[in-house]
């Protein structure tokens, strides 16, 4: 017996699931935040995207600031000059790479 897509049942929503944007078709698999998505101003999205990428920059300024200072930086604690560059080396690698980590952990843990 051969089953065709016309044979098959929509998953029924759980109680209390928000109902989709209407006039939109789901194409995808639904996420717990695609219900919420027409609740949004376009405005505030922007916003909010455009202040995490500015933290994010300045995270990456501030530590680079550290490599015109790295004289003093290493005088105040004793150390080289070459250790101080390579820590904050160290951070921008860290702060670079982090995201093929989190990146995977988040989708993992929106599937939960």
């Amino acid at each position: 017996m051969k089953l065709s897509t016309t044979d098959i049942e929509a998953p029924v929503a759980a109680p209390g699931t928000p109902e989709p944007c209407s006039g939109s078709e789901l194409t995808k698999t639904e996420t717990r935040a695609s219900g919420f998505d027409c609740s949004i101003p376009l405005w505030r999205k922007w916003t909010i995207v455009f202040a995490a990428s500015w933290a994010t920059m300045a995270a990456t300024f501030s530590s680079t600031s550290l490599l015109s200072a790295a004289d003093e930086i290493a005088k105040d604690f004793q150390t080289t000059t070459a250790a101080v560059n390579l820590s904050t080396g160290g951070l921008l690698l860290v702060m670079g790479t982090s995201s093929l980590i989190w990146g995977p952990v988040g989708v993992v843990s929106s599937l939960l």
